[in-house]
């Protein structure tokens, strides 16, 4: 027992040996500080690209400017059969998806707003063919880049295509800065297409109009 305990006080004597020598060898003989500067200035107005995060194709070009769109699907609908109920869902090509991404690259956390209205759906053997359908496009799913603040998003909303403009994705103010996709399939439902019943036979097609404000609505 007695050897035992002159062990134990060794060792606490050169554990406490070593911890004052550690507190010589590390004391501070002196510090000094040197600046670092970074200046950021918006992404360019002439014109960029960005590929898009989620798979839909890119704007060939896309719209331009620090604030753009990068991409935005068309919708295919394929072909339908007149009956009791007469809607579909849009075709989603393999391997794809569908949806919209906007850049924001200005820098200035001033927020925006991503539109969207439709033109009439005219037949295309009878141009005076009007197919007065109904487009919706459900709430998509939101997703940024690796470095993006999901803690500051921008918004998707649900929206029934009419010629009003009216909003699928938003951004507040000091929200959305970055890189922003919305997945019209990334959640429960799709873009789908309502027919009348009364409709005439033809192949109908209408243009979408994207439009991207610097401000959110």
């Amino acid at each position: 027992m007695k050897l035992t305990k002159i062990n134990m006080f060794s060792l606490v004597a050169l554990a406490g040996l070593a911890l004052s020598s550690t507190s010589v060898l590390a004391a501070e003989a002196g510090s000094t500080s040197t600046p670092t500067n970074i200046t950021l200035e918006k992404g360019d107005d002439t014109g960029g690209e960005t590929d898009p995060i989620i798979p839909i194709d890119p704007l060939d070009p896309p719209t331009g400017g620090s604030l753009r769109i990068d991409a935005a699907s068309a919708f295919d609908f394929g072909s339908l059969k007149l009956g009791s109920a007469v809607s579909k869902d849009v075709v989603v090509p393999k391997d794809q998806s569908i949806g919209v991404q906007v850049t924001d690259f200005r820098g200035s956390g001033d927020g925006w707003a991503l539109t969207a209205k439709i033109d009439d759906l005219k037949g295309k053997k009878v141009p005076t063919n009007i197919l007065k359908a109904s487009i919706s496009i459900p709430k998509g799913k939101i997703s940024t880049t690796a470095d993006g603040d999901m803690q500051a998003p921008a918004v998707a909303l649900p929206l029934t295509l009419s010629k009003a403009a009216a909003p699928v994705m938003t951004a507040k103010k000091n929200n959305g800065l970055g890189i922003w996709a919305n997945d019209f399939n990334g959640l429960a439902g799709t873009v789908t297409i309502k027919v009348p019943t009364n409709a005439y036979i033809d192949q109908y097609s209408a243009n979408i109009t994207w439009s991207l404000q610097d401000a959110p609505m």
